[in-house]
């Protein structure tokens, strides 16, 4: 435990930018400093909570407003000059979130090259947010430009703290590990390589593959899809009657009703798709959602109907340490609530949702639909609709992702950048957007028998062959790097 909390607040002028850091734990609080000293092996300097005072709009000179970006560093393991910096980029959530995530990095990967090591949270998400709300025109500033130049002020204030420090390895999980990639293709002369998890790397508006891969990545669980097939047929049919839509709302833990008029019947069926459809994403260890999906939906003292509502509730109450469904509440699913949370601006409560949003109506789209032939799920959740929530949203009317756009300035999943490495797991769904299984001159790529990010979670005794042969691979490309 940490008996003592050392407080030092330095300031260095960098241009425009500060860097502001508070360390924490430092044996005896002897020197304790900010980023501003060299530390050795064994120092006995853990790890350093703070931020990094960066600017609001990197584009604009006539801008000078700037917001504090959290930051972690933890010099530990570092091998003073010479040695390597490994720098995590946050994603979509507050920096805490990605712990889990983190462990295979700062578990094995940095005592084994003696990194220093720094994870830095995204704008507008957690505590780094540059605006005073999260208004549509408050957002114009969380832009994938944005959020890497981020990354490169902070790596050079590092190179600058860390005198003799050596080349920069970055890493990301999902949406981060496209940063990942993109900030080596991009800003090549500031990392030696990018290790990117799991990245969907190609923006795709129609993303009707995440729900279809269901199938593929439950064949080895038999009568699991034609189970789903069943119960979402007789969902339908009972939607088309008074009393069968109130059975629903029994069967669903439903807190309301479904709207009579019709209003609430695509985010209902789209909610039960999500829950279920999304399990192949975390068929990792522990947990193994999809097995204990497929379990819940071959067990016949359910109805199909009734299988469908307890792999719901399994869904969102998966606990990934532990792989159990905890908990009891209604569940809130109406169109009316979906879009009344999602034009919350205040910063009073938790900005993972506007934002991501906004990400995904602007830059990505990833909208995840099903259509007749293309999944086990509902047939008719096209796009339209959550074209729609986008200009409810955002009050921005037909309000369209540029995924064309942003396919031609990061390249999609035709990246061609040196000394990146792309892992993808064959039941996460979102490797049908990614790189998966083939290599071109700069990419590598390795594939594994688990699912999202599963290389960059702390290992397992379950964890299959092919897993611990990708992390054996992360370490020998980073050697390599490092030669």
């Amino acid at each position: 435990s940490i008996k003592r909390v050392c407080l030092e607040m330095k300031e260095r002028m960098m241009g425009l930018w500060t860097l502001v850091v508070v360390m924490v734990g430092l044996v005896g609080c002897t020197g304790a400093v900010g980023l501003g000293i060299e530390v050795g092996r064994g120092s006995g300097a853990k790890q350093t909570d703070g931020v990094y005072v960066q600017r609001q709009d990197h584009f604009d000179p006539v801008n000078n407003a700037t917001f504090q970006q959290q930051l972690t560093v933890d010099a530990e393991y570092y091998g003073g000059s010479g040695s390597p910096v490994f720098v995590f980029l946050g994603g979509e959530a507050p920096l805490g979130v990605f712990e889990f995530q983190e462990a295979f990095i700062r578990e094995s990967l940095v005592p084994q090259f003696g990194a220093l090591y720094v994870a830095l949270e995204h704008r507008y998400f957690g505590k780094s947010i540059p605006v005073e709300s999260l208004t549509t025109d408050n957002l114009r500033y969380l832009t994938i430009a944005q959020a890497l130049e981020d990354a490169a002020t902070v790596i050079q204030a590092v190179r600058e703290e860390f005198v003799g420090s050596g080349p920069t390895v970055v890493f990301g999980c999902s949406y981060s590990a496209n940063l990942a990639a993109w900030f080596k293709l991009k800003y090549p002369e500031l990392a030696i390589g990018a290790v990117a998890a799991s990245p969907p790397l190609e923006a795709k508006l129609n993303f009707t593959e995440f729900y279809g891969w269901f199938e593929h990545a439950a064949v080895q669980f038999d009568g699991c899809s034609g189970r789903i097939r069943e119960g979402v047929a007789e969902v339908s049919e009972m939607m088309k009657t008074e009393s069968g839509r109130a059975q629903l709302a029994v069967t669903f833990n439903l807190c309301n009703s479904l709207a009579a008029d019709g209003r609430d019947d695509y985010r209902f069926k789209h909610t039960i798709m999500n829950k279920v459809g999304i399990s192949p994403q975390w068929e990792s260890p522990p947990g193994f959602q999809l097995t204990h999906t497929c379990a819940i939906m071959t067990n016949e003292s359910y109805s199909p109907v009734e299988a469908l509502a307890e792999a719901v509730e399994y869904s969102q109450n998966f606990d990934p340490e532990e792989g159990l469904a905890r908990g009891e509440r209604c569940n809130e699913w109406s169109q009316d609530a979906y879009i009344g949370a999602l034009r919350i601006t205040t910063l009073d409560v938790p900005t993972i949702g506007r934002a991501w949003m906004w990400l995904k109506c602007t830059t990505f789209g990833y909208f995840q639909t099903s259509y007749p032939g293309t999944s086990v799920f509902f047939d008719d959740l096209g796009l339209q609709p959550l074209l729609d929530d986008c200009a409810a949203i955002y009050d921005i009317p037909g309000m369209v992702p540029d995924v064309e756009g942003t396919n031609a300035k990061y390249e999609g999943n035709q990246l061609d950048a040196k000394n990146v490495l792309i892992t993808n797991g064959y039941y996460d769904p979102w490797h049908t957007l990614s790189i998966y299984n083939k290599k071109k001159a700069s990419v590598q790529t390795s594939v594994y028998q688990a699912a999202h990010c599963a290389p960059f979670d702390a290992a397992f005794d379950s964890d299959p062959w092919s897993l611990r042969h990708t992390r054996q691979v992360i370490a020998n490309t980073i050697e390599g790097w490092l030669a």
